[in-house]
């Protein structure tokens, strides 16, 4: 199952994570584009990314101003012409949640569940900026300090992937200081491919 994560923001980073959700969360593709001014923009984003890897469901944050785009009436005739979903994300006061946080995304890394494509220079150059917000992410930190885009995309996937997996019968232990903060060795541990 492919999906597409989004983050929208108008005049700020307007992220997109497209994983296959099966076994393993593999991420096939990360962007932000940032300084977008019109929701046309975004959509026609949005279209590059669903006519090359035709997603069963797009997840877009339905908080605030975000909810918008995924009530769009072309966002809607987009998704009847590509045959996807529209599934959204609330985020509201669930960032920092013990079972299913950003934090807990930790539990997937640390088991291998969670693989970034880095086989190649052009590979390693596009998941860059993912690596770098997932390192710098800390749940201590405000989130209005961070950088966090892509990192918020990739949670709206692995919280459906989870939810869909069934894995949450016992609550993984909390993380409160995730693996992947603050070292550049804490991705030994991610599966990557080539």
């Amino acid at each position: 199952m492919i999906v597409i994560g989004i983050d929208p923001a108008l005049g700020g980073g307007y992220a997109r994570v497209v994983a296959d959700l099966g076994e393993q969360l593999t991420i096939l593709d990360a962007l932000t584009t940032y300084d977008l001014s019109r929701t046309e923009e975004q959509l026609d984003l949005l279209e590059l990314h669903v006519s090359v890897y035709r997603p069963s469901m797009v997840i877009v944050e339905a908080d605030a101003q975000q909810k918008a785009l995924g009530n769009d009436d072309r966002m809607k005739a987009m998704a009847a012409r590509y045959g996807f979903a529209i599934r959204p994300h609330m985020t509201r006061n669930q960032k920092m949640d013990a079972i299913f946080g950003v934090a807990s995304m930790d539990q997937s890394f640390k088991a291998g569940e969670i693989r970034i494509p880095y086989g190649d220079a052009q590979t390693q150059d596009r998941m860059a900026p993912l690596l770098s917000q997932l390192r710098a992410w800390r749940p201590d930190v405000k989130t209005k300090m961070l950088t966090q885009d892509l990192v918020m995309a990739l949670w709206f996937c692995w919280r459906y992937w989870m939810q869909i997996r069934k894995v949450h019968e016992e609550p993984p232990p909390i993380a409160w200081r995730p693996s992947w903060v603050h070292s550049d060795a804490a991705y030994r541990g991610v599966k990557v491919f080539a």
